[in-house]
């Protein structure tokens, strides 16, 4: 197979990969929102302000999707002042934990 060829070959496979990914980021993005809009609170657990309006930073590519504070991903956000550290987050669910003991 000439080089060109095997270029061509590479290109399509990868262009059929990008499709596939974009497909499991959309439907990623779905349950993302069907699950905050149950529980609105699960919000803290990650490393960007998510919003689900028109013109929001949240776009179908594996680069721009939340992720948790404790992920070691490299995509992971961790210089932005929004961003809630992990010792933040479990002092803030333990607190919420010892409030609500008893009122149930």
């Amino acid at each position: 197979m000439p080089k060109v060829e095997g270029f061509r070959v590479l290109g399509s496979i990868a262009r059929a990969f990008y499709s596939k990914s974009e497909s499991f980021c959309e439907d990623a993005l779905e349950i993302l929102q069907d699950i905050l809009h149950y529980n609105g609170y699960l919000r803290i657990w990650f490393d960007r302000d998510i919003s689900f309006e028109p013109g929001s930073d949240l776009s179908a590519d594996i680069v721009s999707l939340p992720r948790l504070v404790t992920s070691r991903s490299n995509e992971r956000l961790n210089e932005d002042s929004r961003i809630t550290s992990k010792k933040s987050v479990k002092l803030t669910v333990v607190e919420r934990v010892i409030h609500n003991i008893g009122r149930n």
